[in-house]
């Protein structure tokens, strides 16, 4: 049944804005040093949106979406791309197509355009990313993108386009093959991790030196890239196995720290900073007027929460953390404040350079 579905949906990728955690092989303490962490700018450092599509017989098109994505984009990214994918990876004239129930999605126009097409759409979910297998591949993207660090959003797109052509047709196939196991929990009636099966073989000495001499050469390397290492080598094991030996060797996983991208030119110049007011006072500090501007998103607070629970109660809902996708919207703010308290708080609506015209002098009064 699955084998007939082209799935499909969007993503957005920021150029330095990789949110999915990343972990690192490193030593206890060694959490800030340079290795160990991800560059980050503010707001991402501009994005870009895409759309996509596969099956188990490979990838289909990948798209950029130029400005805000809406009904009349969203028929034309089909119009041009969908039937094409389809024939690229001959699917037939019976396939499947699946899309998540955004609106624009199933607008009467674009459910009018499927119609008139004669091509079926599942029925899919509200709210329901984690069915859809796509979102690995998009994961497997953006660090593959990230990790070939661009510099600017036209190279994001290229880097984009290069590394969907990467993704293995077994890849496809094999996301496809597991997809009973994303549902399993409506016939088993249950979330918890099912019983796995086989016992993998120890790892030989020479294979585990090779590991450990891997993940200190690259920290950030996972378990699924060691254990393609050591399968291309002739040892087959499990993920376990490769933890509990790099466990051993005093290495362990932890997420890397998100620390602000600095260039040489951004060092002198902190350094410059610090150097020049290690003698202030601390009245001189209670003079400063500190602001910024920020964006909150409605549902996009990526701080991670900690729950109390009992083994296989991962996913009941009071463990959880409701998501939906892009935050919901955002609302870009800007904020004073200083040693005696709070200054505005303003919400974004007009150029900045007005905002802090209209602003800043009754904050220096209050001051």
């Amino acid at each position: 049944m699955w084998k007939k579905v082209l799935w499909s949906d969007e993503t957005k990728i920021e150029l330095f804005g990789l949110n999915a955690k990343r972990y690192v092989w490193r030593k206890p303490n060694t959490e800030h040093d340079p290795e160990h962490t991800i560059p980050t700018v503010k707001h991402g450092g501009g994005s870009i949106m895409l759309w996509g599509c596969f099956s188990p017989a490979g990838k289909g098109k990948l798209v950029r979406v130029d400005g805000k994505m809406d009904g009349a984009k969203y028929r034309a990214i089909l119009d041009e791309n969908l039937l094409e994918s389809a024939k690229d990876l001959r699917l037939g004239r019976s396939f499947t197509f699946q899309q998540d129930k955004d609106p624009k999605h199933t607008a009467r126009a674009t459910m009018e355009w499927f119609r008139s097409k004669h091509i079926h759409v599942l029925e899919w979910p509200s709210q329901s990313p984690d069915l859809n297998p796509i979102e690995n591949l998009w994961r497997d993207l953006k660090i593959a993108v990230h990790k070939r660090s661009p510099s600017n959003l036209t190279e994001l797109e290229l880097f984009c386009k290069e590394e969907w052509a990467k993704i293995s047709l077994s890849r496809c196939a094999k996301l496809v093959e597991t997809y009973p196991k994303r549902i399993a929990a409506k016939e088993y009636g249950t979330t918890a991790n099912l019983p796995r099966h086989g016992r993998p073989p120890k790892l030989t000495g020479r294979a585990r030196r090779a590991l450990i001499r891997e993940a200190a050469k690259r920290p950030m390397v996972t378990l699924e890239e060691l254990q393609r290492s050591t399968a291309q080598v002739g040892e087959s094991v499990h993920r376990t196995t490769i933890s509990r030996a790099l466990h051993k060797s005093g290495l362990y996983g932890r997420v890397a720290r998100r620390k602000p991208l600095l260039k040489e030119r951004h060092k002198k110049s902190r350094l410059q900073f610090a150097t020049s007011h290690v003698g202030g006072t601390a009245n001189m500090w209670k003079k400063v007027i500190w602001s910024d501007e920020t964006k909150i998103e409605l549902f996009g607070l990526n701080a991670k929460c900690y729950v109390w629970r009992k083994p296989n109660t991962t996913h009941h809902p009071e463990h959880t953390i409701p998501t939906v996708k892009y935050g919901g919207g955002s609302i870009m703010l800007w904020g004073c404040f200083s040693s005696a308290g709070t200054g505005k708080l303003i919400r974004v609506r007009v150029d900045g350079s007005e905002l802090m015209g209209r602003w800043m002098e009754p904050n220096t009064g209050q001051s």
